[in-house]
């Protein structure tokens, strides 16, 4: 009948909706899936464009990349690192761009003051080294400028100043060599004539305040030497400008001022890194300006000490008693300084004893190496401890 074809012919008709409804999933997955693997090549292909980006230098462009990867693959498991990488470079690349345009306009104290506070990843690392050569590079021209001045007023002691602080800088022997013979020739020529030329007159104004600028450096009295030197360059002093221009003592005051904020965060890093080039341009403004020298010393004094303080809470003995005989170098009287060294040759001794039992129990010399070693490197060479550690790693 009807009925029973009917009846026969709803189990097909159930099997043939499932089928074409099953069919519809399966297809419209595929089509989700290709379309998503599609969207995850994209993401490899752009990863690696950056990757690229960054190899060629172009650290903006390939942060712009990897953000393209993040709205597509947000998950991209190796993307948070690249990401970082490009926009730290980009931020440094941005910076020495500054220092270099700086350099450029002739403001040598702005790019001295952008360069001194970077700490240059691997791949900006040359690029930085350039731009320094040519602030210094720049500085020594100027001061060769002013040997040769003083020698054509016949200033031979105010040439010889400026001799020695060349020496400390970055010129090479050969020209070194040739303006010490130049310094010769006219000392020689003065001798022969008998008698020392006569010195030009100068400006009242050009001589006396100078040296109070000087004299406040060798006070310590950094700012107030800038602030007198910024008066007389704004009066027209020529010294004074030159001084001003190049930002030498500019750059020294935000040296100094560096220095003690380091000092104060036991940024031992900061620190030594700040003082070192502190001290090398003081050298070449005023080579007896005793106070500030003693300011700058005592200020990389503290960066030895944080980093021996460093250095021993790693366990690493040899280099924390090297880093505070360098403190006691440069600030004898550290306060802190006479109870770490007593600790050290505390030590010292301890390390000894323990080797001297151990082998006194039959123990080899190699298995007790190490604890002699200690006690050698942590304690001074006239020391006892000192002393009988190396006679017994000699095998005496």
């Amino acid at each position: 009948s009807l009925e029973s074809r009917f009846k026969s012919f709803i189990p097909l008709a159930a099997a043939s909706l499932i089928f074409a409804v099953g069919a519809g999933v399966f297809f419209v997955r595929q089509g989700r899936a290709q379309a998503r693997q599609e969207q995850l090549s994209q993401a490899t292909n752009q990863f690696f464009s950056g990757i690229k980006n960054l190899r060629d230098g172009q650290f903006q462009k390939a942060g712009e990349t990897f953000d393209k990867v993040g709205s597509i693959d947000p998950k991209h498991p190796r993307l948070p690192l690249y990401r970082k990488t490009a926009l730290h470079l980009a931020r440094q690349s941005a910076l020495l761009d500054e220092a270099e345009a700086a350099i450029k306009a002739g403001r040598m104290q702005d790019a001295a003051a952008t360069l001194v506070t970077m700490d240059p990843a691997p791949q900006l690392a040359e690029r930085t080294k350039a731009l320094n050569a040519s602030i210094d590079s720049e500085r020594v021209s100027e001061t060769v400028a002013g040997f040769d001045r003083a020698l054509t007023e016949g200033q031979t002691t105010d040439a010889e100043g400026i001799l020695k602080a060349l020496r400390s800088s970055s010129l090479d022997r050969q020209t070194l060599d040739t303006l010490e013979g130049r310094l010769d020739q006219a000392r020689n020529k003065t001798r022969a004539t008998g008698k020392r030329r006569a010195k030009p007159a100068r400006r009242k104004s050009a001589s006396g305040p100078l040296k109070r600028m000087h004299l406040a450096l060798r006070q310590g009295r950094v700012d107030e030497a800038f602030r007198i030197n910024r008066e007389l360059a704004a009066s027209g002093v020529r010294q004074a400008e030159k001084l001003e221009n190049n930002g030498n003592l500019g750059e020294l005051r935000d040296l100094v001022r560096m220095a003690q904020s380091a000092a104060g965060r036991d940024d031992w890093k900061q620190g030594l890194k700040v003082t070192e080039r502190g001290l090398k341009l003081l050298r070449s403004i005023s080579p007896n300006a005793t106070g500030t020298f003693a300011l700058l010393r005592k200020t990389r004094a503290q960066a030895y000490y944080a980093r021996a303080v460093q250095a021993a809470g790693r366990d690493k003995f040899c280099s924390a008693y090297k880093f505070f005989s360098q403190t006691k170098k440069l600030n004898p009287r550290h306060p802190k300084l006479r109870a770490a060294i007593a600790k050290f040759a505390e030590f010292s001794r301890q390390q000894l004893d323990l080797a001297k039992g151990q082998l006194a129990k039959g123990y080899p010399l190699a298995d007790v190496r190490v604890a002699l070693n200690n006690a050698v490197c942590t304690s001074s060479r006239s020391s006892k401890a000192n002393k009988e550690a190396k006679a017994l790693l000699k095998g005496r």
